[in-house]
């Protein structure tokens, strides 16, 4: 094959990982997922710059950086780490929604409300965080 092939990848490091879990705990916090038992990983994740494993029944997840940052879209700063910290913490807020959601059929009834109603104050509460900022 001719020509030359640019990589756009660059490997993450572990004060990269250190801003990403601080950044983490940072929205847990802001979110009041206090009950939630997280851990973090720090590995290849094939396609993605992180990603979460949650599971809603027992408020349990996973937050994992990839060690391969794919440069080619989005540069490997402490800002965009941010943002996909961020992001993931909003997969484990809207994990037990989820999973209430998906466990319907055998809820209590009222349980999705509830869900919903404990959801949603929990983003109020970050708001309000960040507006008295």
């Amino acid at each position: 094959m001719g020509g030359s092939c640019e990589t756009n990848e660059q490997p993450t490091t572990s004060e990269h990982f250190d801003v990403f879990t601080a950044a983490c705990r940072k929205y847990l916090s802001l979110f009041g997922l206090s009950e939630w038992k997280v851990y973090f990983g720090h590995e290849l994740i094939e396609g993605v710059y992180a990603d979460s494993i949650v599971n809603s029944q027992d408020a349990v997840a996973t937050l994992r950086l990839s060690t391969v940052w794919h440069n080619r879209y989005r540069p490997l700063t402490d800002d965009e780490l941010d943002k996909d910290a961020r992001h993931e913490v909003l997969h484990v807020l809207l994990g037990a929604l989820v999973g209430a959601a998906n466990s319907r059929w055998v809820a209590s009834e009222g349980m999705l409300d509830r869900v919903i109603e404990r959801t949603v104050h929990l983003i109020e509460h970050a708001l309000d965080a960040v507006e008295a900022r």
